[in-house]
């Protein structure tokens, strides 16, 4: 049996905030993972990580401040 050693996760989203004009960003991250971590549950914390850079990217979602 085969076993997950790493992957990618990419995010996309496209705006269109006025006729004419549009705003894109994308995001892809890549990982490896250490022996016995869950490949569902780092791909879905990359997940989180790669959709929060692209809204704050694009404006839609306001910078958290880091503490």
């Amino acid at each position: 049996m085969a076993q997950v050693t790493g992957g990618k996760v990419a995010f996309r989203r496209t705006v269109q905030p006025a006729d004419y004009e549009s705003k894109s960003a994308e995001v892809e991250f890549s990982f490896t993972l250490a022996e016995g971590e869950d490949p569902k549950q780092v791909a879905a914390e990359a997940m989180v990580v790669a959709k929060d850079v692209v809204l704050r990217t694009l404006g839609l979602r306001k910078l958290r401040r880091e503490q």
